[in-house]
């Protein structure tokens, strides 16, 4: 075996492993979601605030005073679960964003195997021994070993 052979396929053989594990399809990501948060003890407290004000509120004023206060507590709440939720959404979006692009498409070591075994075969071709084409071939003979004009 010449050692053009020997050094192609030395080098065919190490760029096939390469193929086969740099090429391989990567394994997709799941990206975690924050977990929605419990406003409920926030709400209790604005609701109980509210009432201890209004019990103890002695005029119309001080009523108003305290309901004002428990619809600012309310609509911090409010704005706060409004900000979670758009912020999960846009957690849940990004993840899905993020799946998309992390699915492994077609597993491209095949088509790159192929071009490696083309390759291959065209070595073999091109370090292949040619008979001179000028060399005459032998003479055509007759089965009682006289031999044929040619």
């Amino acid at each position: 075996m010449s050692l053009a052979r020997r050094i192609g396929a030395v080098v065919l053989s190490c760029a096939a492993i390469a193929v086969f594990f740099l090429l391989a399809p990567r394994t997709p990501h799941t990206p975690t979601l924050p977990e929605p948060a419990s406003h409920g003890g926030d709400i209790g407290t604005a609701q109980s605030a509210f009432s201890t004000n209004n019990d103890s509120a002695q005029y119309i004023y001080g009523q108003i005073y305290a309901s004002g206060v428990a619809t600012k507590d309310m609509l911090t709440i409010l704005a706060q679960q409004a900000d979670e939720a758009a912020t999960q959404r846009i957690a849940i979006e990004r993840a899905a964003l993020q799946r998309e692009a992390s699915e492994p498409g077609p597993d491209q070591r095949i088509p790159a195997e192929l071009v490696l075994l083309l390759l291959c075969v065209a070595l073999f071709a091109a370090t292949t021994p040619r008979t001179a084409s000028h060399q005459a071939a032998p003479a055509p003979y007759r089965p009682d070993g006289a031999i044929l004009p040619g």
